[in-house]
């Protein structure tokens, strides 16, 4: 009994120095010994970096290169050309220039009477009091126009308008046509009537044998000025109009000489043109047959 006390006492001494000891310094008495296993380590998903952008190399700007612009010699008849062309070469070769700069590119275009009218101006601009007009370009464009421009150009283009009449091909008339328009104000109905009766013959009758109404409002003159482009074209490639000048002109100047073969004028008279400009040869469209 008292070795059983005695045991007692000990292993109460021990389980007091036990309960002593800090719970996270315990071990585990029941059970296995092992330690519980660490929590797993939660791995985050590594997010892609974001893709490399590769920037293009800057091209510098290629600046288209014009023609120079001619020289002013003082003739009225070129002012408006000289001042269109100078100044669409500044504005596409050295945009952003100051007026003074532009002012200075100017005169150095001027020569003949123009260079003499500005010199007596610059010499008063810089050896005595400045010229207004001499560092605006605006200002400088309406002196200039006051010493050169054309007076009463749109009287001078209607006059030479109404007169004109086709010389050689379509071509040549139409752009020498919109030269002189482009200066007077006439509608399109207008310009297009003018434009028509100065067309020579052979595309007058082109037209009218392909039932073009040239007179109808909806026809513009743009249509006209096509549809001779397109009749002269197809004449020019079909020689049709050398075989009419030769045939108009000889008719103007003298009757036709009496031949034992009619049948050869017949085809070359033929009254009717196809669309391409070409004589259509039908019998019942010959003006001789006519005639008879």
């Amino acid at each position: 009994m008292a070795h059983f006390n005695g045991l007692h006492t000990d292993l109460q001494t021990i389980f007091d120095q036990i309960q002593a000891i800090p719970a996270v310094q315990r071990p585990q008495l029941t059970g296995t010994n092992r330690q519980p296993p660490p929590p797993p380590v939660r791995v985050t998903p590594t997010s892609q970096p974001p893709p490399v952008r590769v920037t293009p190399p800057i091209v510098p700007a290629v600046r288209v290169k014009l023609a120079k612009p001619d020289k002013f010699d003082g003739k009225k008849d070129k002012s408006t050309t000289f001042k269109v062309a100078i100044t669409q070469y500044l504005r596409a070769t050295y945009p952003g220039t100051s007026d003074d700069d532009k002012i200075a590119f100017i005169i150095s275009y001027l020569d003949g009477k123009a260079s003499e009218w500005i010199e007596p101006h610059m010499e008063h601009d810089i050896l005595r009091q400045a010229v207004p007009w001499l560092h605006d370009v605006n200002l400088f464009w309406t002196e200039f126009e006051k010493r050169f421009g054309e007076i009463d150009r749109a009287t001078k283009a209607l006059k030479k308008l109404k007169s004109l009449k086709q010389k050689s091909s379509v071509q040549d008339y139409v752009t020498e046509f919109q030269s002189l328009a482009a200066y007077v104000n006439y509608d399109d109905l207008a310009l297009r009537d003018m434009f028509y009766e100065g067309l020579k013959d052979e595309i007058k009758m082109a037209m009218l044998s392909q039932l073009f109404d040239v007179k109808d409002n909806s026809t513009t003159g743009q249509m006209v000025v096509d549809r001779a482009l397109l009749i002269d074209q197809h004449l020019e490639q079909f020689s049709g109009r050398s075989i009419f000048e030769k045939n108009t002109s000889s008719s103007k100047d003298r009757a036709p000489a009496p031949t034992n073969n009619p049948r050869k004028i017949v085809l070359r008279r033929c009254c009717v043109y196809d669309w391409y400009g070409r004589p259509c040869g039908k019998r019942e469209n010959r003006i001789d047959r006519a005639k008879q």
